[in-house]
């Protein structure tokens, strides 16, 4: 499956485990997205509040605390950012409580490439899909405002005349 044709997003790994944050950096460059990893969760938020992440994939067990943490965290900085959660200790439990907190997608280690490349295309996608809801709303409430404004004139002018 070939990775799509877009402008490279930004994905940020958050994982204290080096050797499979290159791993997982390696598969998301191969999907064409522009990857780069934290180590920790204060790391993570320093990129976050940075703001060049779109897209991002954190363990859920890290040195300095919880994924949990990180994923409400990162839906209060910036809510367009997708973010996928990771973790070797996978259950019912995590998965819900993870995705309840905001994250689109749960994925278990040792997770598959496959897998996480359909995950990584279906967070860019979401993500596009987010940008252009975000344009599409700043559009509507300009033509909102010109025509306010049009209306406005128009009754200045009836009651002028």
């Amino acid at each position: 499956m070939e990775p799509p044709k877009r402008t490279p997003m930004n994905l940020l790994v958050v994982e204290d485990d080096a050797p499979l944050a290159e791993l997982l950096v390696g598969i998301a460059e191969k999907r064409g997205l522009r990857a780069s990893r934290a180590a920790t969760i204060a790391e993570g938020r320093a990129r976050i509040e940075a703001g060049d992440v779109e897209i991002l994939l954190t363990d859920m067990r890290l040195p300095d605390g919880s994924g949990i943490d990180l994923i409400e965290w990162t839906r209060k900085a910036d809510p367009r950012i997708v973010i996928l959660a990771i973790t070797a200790f996978g259950s019912i439990e995590i998965a819900v409580r993870a995705v309840r907190q905001g994250a689109y997608d749960f994925l278990t280690k040792p997770v598959e490439p496959a897998v996480l490349a359909v995950a990584l295309d279906r967070a860019m996608e979401a993500r596009r899909l987010r940008g252009e809801v975000e344009a599409l709303r700043g559009a509507l409430e300009a033509v909102h405002r010109a025509a306010f404004n049009i209306t406005v004139e128009v009754f200045a002018r009836k009651r002028a005349a």
